[in-house]
């Protein structure tokens, strides 16, 4: 009878870091002459090869790693010499540190949030980030937004932070040209 494989509840997390222990003891054993190139492989098939490899390879192309490091820094500096404008995209600043590492390093930053998705305590935090590691924070930039059909670029708002029809107020002012 074959046995049955007993389902883990193993979650990202946990592989994440033990990946990360993998790659910090194969650095261990050789510090002097780090090991560079390595074989992943099994003594029959399905033991999990590609994923070990996968998780592996995320444990070294780390990130906050490399974007911290001054080699990076050089190539930031290098592009923007090189080109009018260089733009990163980055994952969430709520989930991952990178954005906040590499806000330090570039001469603005835009959040850009979907309204009506995002929690505001989560976008608070976010901001909150961004402002602890040193960001210049340009502005948000909301996403997912239903147009107005406006030929104007600007909008008017009031004090109590209602749009005003742009409609509504060039009729205002032909009723006071027309009283006039």
């Amino acid at each position: 009878m074959a046995k049955k494989v007993k389902k883990t509840g193993t979650n990202t997390l946990e592989i994440q870091n033990a990946a990360k222990t993998l790659f910090a003891n194969i650095r261990f054993m050789s510090p002097d002459n780090p090991i560079r190139s390595i074989v992943m492989t099994s003594s029959v098939p399905n033991e999990g090869k590609s994923t070990c490899s996968l998780e592996l390879a995320r444990a070294i192309p780390n990130p906050a790693d490399i974007i911290s490091s001054k080699r990076f820094h050089r190539l930031v500096e290098h592009m923007e010499q090189s080109y009018d404008y260089v733009l990163f995209d980055m994952p969430p600043v709520g989930t991952f540190v990178d954005a906040a590492i590499l806000s330090t390093l570039v001469d603005g930053t835009i959040m850009v949030v979907r309204p009506g998705e995002v929690k505001r305590t989560e976008l608070v935090d976010a901001y909150e980030q961004l402002q602890k590691a040193g960001a210049n924070i340009l502005g948000i930039c909301a996403t997912f937004c239903e147009g107005t059909g406006s030929e104007y670029y600007y909008a008017y708002y009031t004090k109590d932070g209602d749009r005003v029809d742009p409609d509504k107020i060039e009729r205002k002012a032909e009723r006071r040209q027309r009283q006039a």
